[in-house]
């Protein structure tokens, strides 16, 4: 009873690495394509696949990239929303979001990434702002 236990355990660890580990390499992705430009399409893995460790075959695909047109601005969010489990801070989870902003979306968060914003640091505060500002009218 208690190796299974311990070998539970063990693959929770693991799949929780894992998900560290895409989301360093995500971050990292970030952080060679800087949101003033534009991503190149091909260097963003339009899946997230778990590593070796887990053994797992589940892969979560990334949400699309959002332009900022106001009927779309849900369901972005809420795909955003599944992936944050894999992001340890709201400042990763904001970067995230603004990873995948393209056109008038990007448009408006460049004065907070420039800026230094507090919205960069906390999600709630970012997300406030990102729907008032992507709001029709």
């Amino acid at each position: 009873m208690a190796f299974q236990v311990m070998q539970t355990n063990l693959h929770d660890l693991c799949a929780r690495q894992d998900q560290l580990l895409l989301a360093v390499h995500f971050i990292i992705t970030c952080l060679n394509h800087p949101p003033a430009t534009p991503l190149d399409a091909a260097a963003v893995p339009r899946t997230v696949t778990p590593l070796a460790c887990s053994g797992s075959t589940v892969s979560l695909p990334l949400p699309p990239r959002y332009d900022g047109d106001p009927r779309a601005c849900k369901d972005f969010i809420n795909q955003c929303t599944i992936h944050f489990r894999l992001f340890p801070s709201d400042e990763a989870r904001v970067a995230f979001i603004i990873c995948l902003l393209t056109d008038k979306a990007l448009a408006w968060v460049n004065p907070i990434l420039e800026g230094q914003s507090p919205e960069f640091s906390d999600l709630s505060l970012f997300l406030t702002d990102f729907l008032y500002s992507v709001r029709p009218g």
